[in-house]
């Protein structure tokens, strides 16, 4: 992860309850945000 599976998971979530804690997501799923910051 980050590995794009699908070529439609443009975006990312962390979960820092788990071990490998980033994971590539398609940008529908809505979940809580920190912050969101235009690249």
């Amino acid at each position: 992860e980050p590995n794009n599976q699908g070529g439609n998971e443009h975006c990312m979530d962390i979960n820092l309850r788990e071990q490998d804690y980033v994971n590539d997501e398609e940008c529908t799923q809505e979940l809580s945000f920190v912050c969101i910051k235009a690249i």
